[in-house]
């Protein structure tokens, strides 16, 4: 889905220049910023995963929190 997108990008700034405008550098950084989350959250996930540390739901967190 992703490669798709960035197909269709590369037609449309074919046509369009839209690297040349303000709104391409927000969505750069952003998306780069988003990258770069997503990389990092995977790779914590994927540690905790091999080192067989369990997954705490939602409210066994909140729970702890209120108790504290």
């Amino acid at each position: 889905m992703g490669t798709l997108f960035f197909l269709i990008v590369i037609g449309l700034e074919k046509q369009f220049t839209l690297s040349s405008g303000g709104l391409y550098i927000w969505f750069f950084w952003t998306y780069n910023a988003g990258v770069l989350w997503a990389v990092t959250t995977m790779t914590i996930i994927g540690m905790r995963t091999v080192q067989g540390v369990p997954r705490a739901n939602r409210w066994q967190i909140w729970q702890v929190r209120a108790t504290s």
